[in-house]
């Protein structure tokens, strides 16, 4: 065999090569090229080997590079991206690719139609639940966004035309339509949200250019005010909170309340309140109180300081309980100086029961503006003092109206023997005892009580108390000139019929306790005695002879009807 060596292979075409075969052919390519090359330049390496050295021994070392937040990785050998790239798919054109967006298409447009119907499907299931859209018919259940939205900006409203309101009148610049508005919107609101509306008027209307004027022309009018350290106008300043006027109180509804806590009872002692009115700003203030509403009290007060109702049911009056903070200049304020406060005393006493108490007052800083609160409280239902009318009546057997209270009080005296009782109507029960059987019978939870006499002295009080003695309709003529019987049976007819069937329920009282003299020492002058003063009353500019001896007439007139009663009773 010869050594000739073998005749090389011939070369595969590239496109027949598997990608790693056309790898190994392209990097043996590249290693002979290296070679040739380095061959060719090996000269020119040994030339400038010298000039490189010289050059590192002159040249400092290079600097490091800076670390990098992954330096901790710096010894690893950079990978072959390559190597680890997928490799796109060969595709013809026109006709792969084009297949593939039609499929991609495909596919989304039938997505969206499945979802539509989804959503279509969920929508008309929530449609059935609402079958009228909010918007073409109201809702009345308020579940709908439209109505909940309306109803907020209805409330928003309210509250806006509430602060205009209040804010005008801590300004005293209100009319009488807005007093009226303010009337009705008062008793809607609570304690927190009343106090929040009137300080924040307040403080706005402190800094108003319009009550610095009035501030500096009641300086300059004033007698007493000019008098303080810092003129008034000072007070309402426009600037930082510490130098404008800072008034408050600790409560905006004063409520007033009877014996232990609860309902104020008529005719008691005067049922008081306190609140505070607290000064927080740099300067001393002077304030007065007053009522606002003439249907609630009169808008002047009386020498006293009693503001009074209209028809007189009840009176309020408001005085510092600090004597010494009063001025005695420029119509008595009260006097606050700077980071102090002042207690105030609201007195209250009712002529009339069965009322609410919602009375609106105002704090008036001295030419600034003005605070509002409101005095409430309940009193109790009271079968005293009242209009005999205004109270259950029943009707008797001969057509009379007679109030049940004095049924109920006759009864009594009747199941208790109380007729036997020596000095029955003449003896007094015990002050404490009364007060409880009244507050009783007020309630209707009357019962018993220890002393028969409370309930007699009671009957006696619910004539005297009436707003109308029984014979208020008798002229003192009439009174002093009539001296027999028949004349006082006259004068009986004159009165009015309602009246005068109460006073007919007398007479039958007085008679049967009459009638009993022997037991209980009471004869018709006695009676006439102990219940003659409770049915008529003079006026007090009257002289007081004249008043003894009108009386004494009313007693005798009385005791002639008590005998011409006797005798018809008797006849029956």
């Amino acid at each position: 065999m010869s050594d000739a060596p073998p005749p090389p292979l011939p070369s595969v075409p590239s496109f027949m090569m598997r990608p790693e075969e056309e790898e190994e052919e392209v990097d043996n390519n590249n290693n002979n090229n290296s070679k040739n090359a380095i061959a060719k330049n090996s000269e020119k390496h040994k030339r400038t080997i010298s000039v490189e050295i010289r050059n590192m021994l002159l040249e400092p070392p290079p600097m490091p590079e800076p670390p990098t937040p992954n330096s901790r990785h710096y010894d690893l050998p950079e990978l072959d991206m390559k190597k680890f790239t997928r490799r796109a798919k060969m595709t013809l054109p026109g006709i792969n690719e084009d297949k593939t967006k039609i499929n991609s298409k495909e596919r989304e447009k039938r997505d969206s139609i499945l979802a539509f119907k989804r959503e279509k499907n969920f929508v008309n299931k929530i449609l059935d639940l609402f079958p009228d859209p909010p918007a073409t018919k109201p809702d009345p259940t308020g579940w709908s966004d439209a109505s909940y939205i309306i109803e907020r900006r209805k409330k928003q409203e309210s509250k806006d035309q509430l602060f205009r309101i209040i804010l005008n009148f801590s300004r005293c610049d209100i009319d009488e339509n807005d007093l009226k508005k303010l009337r009705v919107l008062l008793p809607r609101l609570d304690s927190q949200e009343l106090k929040i509306v009137v300080e924040k008027a307040f403080k706005v209307a402190a800094q108003d250019a319009g009550v610095k004027t009035r501030a500096k022309q009641r300086k300059g009018k004033s007698t007493g005010l000019k008098l303080a350290k810092k003129g008034l106008h000072d007070i309402f300043s426009r600037g930082h909170d510490n130098h404008t006027c800072q008034v408050s109180l600790d409560m905006y509804f004063v409520k007033l309340t009877g014996p232990g806590g609860g309902e104020i009872d008529v005719d008691n002692d005067l049922t008081k309140s306190v609140f505070r009115v607290v000064n927080n700003g740099r300067h001393k203030i002077h304030f007065s109180i007053s009522t606002i509403f003439s249907e609630d009290t009169s808008q002047e007060p009386t020498a006293t300081g009693w503001y009074v109702h209209p028809e007189g049911w009840y009176k309020v009056r408001f005085k510092s309980e600090d004597e010494g903070s009063i001025s005695k200049v420029d119509g008595g304020f009260i006097v606050i100086k700077k980071f102090e406060a002042v207690n105030v005393v609201v007195e209250f006493e009712s002529k009339k029961g069965d009322l609410e108490i919602f009375i609106p007052f105002a704090v008036n800083v001295a030419a600034g503006p003005r605070l509002l609160a409101v005095v409430t409280g309940r009193v109790a239902r009271s079968y005293f003092g009242v209009n005999p009318a205004s109270v259950p009546l029943q009707e008797l057997e001969d057509g009379r109206k007679i109030p049940k209270i004095l049924l109920f009080l006759h009864q009594y005296l009747k199941e208790s023997n109380a007729f036997d009782i020596v000095g029955i109507f003449r003896l007094a029960a015990d002050e404490t005892e009364i007060l409880e059987v009244t507050r009783l019978i007020n309630q209707d939870r009357f019962k018993k009580c220890n002393d028969i006499n409370c309930v007699s002295t009671l009957v006696k009080v619910w004539f005297r108390k009436l707003p109308k003695q029984l014979l208020s309709d008798l002229s003192v003529e009439d009174l002093l000139r009539c001296k027999t019987e028949e004349e006082s049976v006259r004068l009986y007819n004159n009165i009015e019929p309602f009246y005068r069937g109460i006073l007919l329920w007398v007479l039958d009282l007085m008679s049967d306790v009459a009638m009993n003299k022997d037991k209980n020492k009471m004869s018709p002058a006695n009676c006439a005695i102990v219940m003659g003063p409770n049915l008529f009353s003079t006026d007090q500019n009257v002289n007081p002879m004249q008043a003894l001896m009108i009386s004494q007439k009313a007693v005798k007139i009385l005791e002639h009807l008590i005998n011409w009663r006797m005798k018809e009773l008797t006849k029956k």
